[in-house]
Order: C-alpha cells, then sequence, then structure tokens
C-alpha cells in the first residue's frame, strides 16, 4: 500500500472538503446498478452540468498540481482507464498540452497491444494498451473516475510497467471508497478529491 502524499507539502483538505460538498449535492447514485448491492455514482450526472464539471476539473488540476507535481516535469505522460478516464484525461490532456492514451478493455484497441490479466472477484479479466506509445521517457499520471476494489488500477500500473521503460508516477480519481480498501493494491499514489466515506 502506497500512502496518498503531497509533492508541494500543501495541505488541501478544506479545499477537498468545500468541492466534496458542492459535487455530492449535485451527483446522482443508482442504488442497485449494475447488479444488486451496488450504488452507482454517475460521473455524467457531473459532465451535463457545464459550471459544475469545469469546477471539478479546475479542482482536479489544483490536486494534481499540489499532489503529484508540475505538468511536464513531475509527469509527461496522461493515460486515461475504460471508461471514464476517457472523460476526464483528454481534457486535462489538451490543459496541458501533453500526450494522452488509453487503457481498453481486451479486444478493443487496434494494432499490436500490450495486455495485463488480473483477477476479479469472481473471476478474471484483462485490459490492454497499444505498444509503443509508451516508452523509457514515459512518466505517466494514470487518471479514472473512482479507485473502489483497485484491482482495475492496479493493473493498470502493472500494464504500464510492460511498457518499455515507462514509469508510473501517480494516480488521480474524482471519487475513493476508502472502506474497500482499494489503496492496499497499489504500488503507487492514488489521489482522490472526494472521499465517499
Amino acid at each position: 500500500m502506497v500512502e496518498e502524499q503531497s509533492a508541494g507539502g500543501t495541505d488541501l483538505t478544506e479545499f477537498k472538503q468545500q468541492i466534496s460538498k458542492e459535487v455530492m449535492a449535485q451527483t446522482k447514485f443508482f442504488k442497485d446498478f449494475p447488479k444488486k448491492g451496488i450504488n452507482f455514482m454517475d460521473l455524467f450526472s457531473i459532465t451535463t452540468k457545464p459550471a459544475l464539471f469545469r469546477k471539478v476539473i479546475d479542482a482536479l488540476k489544483t490536486l494534481i498540481e499540489v499532489e503529484v507535481g508540475r505538468p511536464g516535469e513531475a509527469f509527461n505522460y496522461l493515460v486515461g482507464l475504460e471508461a471514464r478516464g476517457f472523460v476526464l484525461g483528454p481534457i486535462l490532456a489538451m490543459e496541458y498540452g501533453l500526450p494522452f492514451t488509453a487503457i481498453r478493455k481486451k479486444g478493443k484497441l487496434p494494432g499490436d497491444t500490450i495486455v495485463e490479466e488480473y483477477k476479479l472477484e469472481y473471476g478474471s479479466d484483462a485490459c490492454e494498451i497499444q505498444k509503443e506509445v509508451l516508452d523509457q521517457s514515459s512518466r505517466v499520471l494514470i487518471l479514472d473516475d473512482l479507485l473502489a476494489t483497485g484491482g482495475t488500477l492496479c493493473a493498470a500500473m502493472n500494464l504500464i510497467q510492460k511498457c518499455d521503460g515507462a514509469q508510473v508516477v501517480a494516480s488521480v480519481v474524482v471519487f475513493d471508497i476508502p472502506a474497500l480498501k482499494g489503496r492496499d493494491k497499489l504500488t503507487k499514489a492514488c489521489h482522490a478529491l472526494i472521499s465517499l466515506d
């Protein structure tokens, strides 16, 4: 397990509490979706409100710059996880002027790929990235909407390490569910904007 740390020494507690209050008041949850026992947080209930979505993007930028470091220096590549990492990643990549690529479920990317298989609670799954998009100069920040059990994010970190010497710097998510102990599986820090306690 890797603890969440600040790169800049700034405490974002009050900042996170304020953004959490604003975002949670407008975020929709769907009980028992996609299966019984899951309380599904709908990121698209944020993206359909442009002013709120802008606040979330700006808040993620603050989180990244304080807790991970300066874009282009601390990290120089953004990778988004299927599927909501595809919503956040390209926007932040454009804001920072950095490249973006995707990690997808196996069989969804064209061309030669590198694959990482991982275990789920009931069964297994696999994710992949296109070969040659990352190399030894790539210092990667991974983006997704949610850290739950940590299986997918852990697999993504392992997958990136297979890419010609690329390094994972950290990951950033909008929401984290600490009770599920997803951080325990991770080899690099994960920074969350909002904790769902």
